[in-house]
């Protein structure tokens, strides 16, 4: 495939990560994160071109008492916003 294309300046890829519960645990590529809330942003580290980024990000959350586990293959560029929706 050919190169990416470069960036005006280096960006990260942000990912808004969407839940059906405020208190719901987030991993990225089996990481924990500490963010809180039903709308969570992260990012991944600058890059100056444009390159394909790929990460695993797995939700956990309570239905009922049990744990219910989802988890979605995000792919996207520096420089781009994804949105990764988790409904119950």
């Amino acid at each position: 495939p050919p190169p990416s294309p470069f960036l005006e300046k280096p960006a990260s890829m942000e990912m808004e990560v969407r839940l059906p519960s405020d208190d719901a645990r987030v991993f990225i590529d089996g990481e924990p994160t500490k963010a809180v809330g039903a709308v969570r942003v992260f990012a991944s580290p600058s890059h100056a071109t444009a390159i394909s980024l790929t990460y695993d990000v797995r939700a956990e959350w309570k239905v009922d008492g049990l744990t219910t586990t989802h988890t979605k293959r995000v792919t996207g560029r520096a420089g781009e916003r994804v949105v990764v929706e988790f409904s119950k």
